[in-house]
This record gives structure tokens, C-alpha cells and sequence, in this order.
């Protein structure tokens, strides 16, 4: 089985939310981070690099990248480039 992780900034909370209610309406496995954990963005790092599929939200369609040593984990990301509403 394929391992999604679904992310994005908390200010498009509501967005992850509305994904989250679509992909449990089709029975897809999924795993978020509402809120950071005591690893901050490292264990967000940390569950990019386990998933399979990243699908970043994003409505504006801009992914940052900062170092070569994140460059790696663009690769695999998906992003949702919807407009906003």
C-alpha cells in the first residue's frame, strides 16, 4: 500500500480539512500534520521522505525550496494549484 502524507501552511487549514474529508469519503489512507510535534518542520521532513506520494496544498501553487538537502524531497510532492476560493 501507498503511504500519502498530506501537508501544507496552516493558514489553508480549511483546505487540508476539505481534502481530508474527500479522501476519506473514497476510503484512501492518508496521514497529515494539522499542527507541528515537538520535531517542528524535521518531523515534517521526516514524513516526506517515508511517504510514497506527497500531495502538498497549496492553493496559490508555490513550494519553497530553501537548500539542495530538501531539493530531494521535490521530487516526489504533488501540488494542488486550485485556485483560491
Amino acid at each position: 500500500m501507498k503511504r500519502l502524507y498530506v501537508c501544507g501552511g496552516f493558514k489553508f487549514l480549511r483546505e487540508i480539512e476539505e481534502l481530508e474529508c474527500k479522501l476519506k469519503e473514497k476510503n484512501i489512507e492518508y496521514e497529515t500534520s494539522k499542527k507541528m510535534n515537538n520535531r517542528g518542520i524535521l518531523g515534517c521532513l521526516e514524513k516526506v521522505a517515508d511517504a510514497d506520494v506527497v500531495y502538498v496544498v497549496n492553493p496559490r501553487g508555490y513550494v519553497g525550496i530553501v537548500s539542495e538537502s530538501i531539493n530531494r524531497f521535490s521530487k516526489k510532492v504533488l501540488v494542488n494549484k486550485a485556485e483560491p476560493s
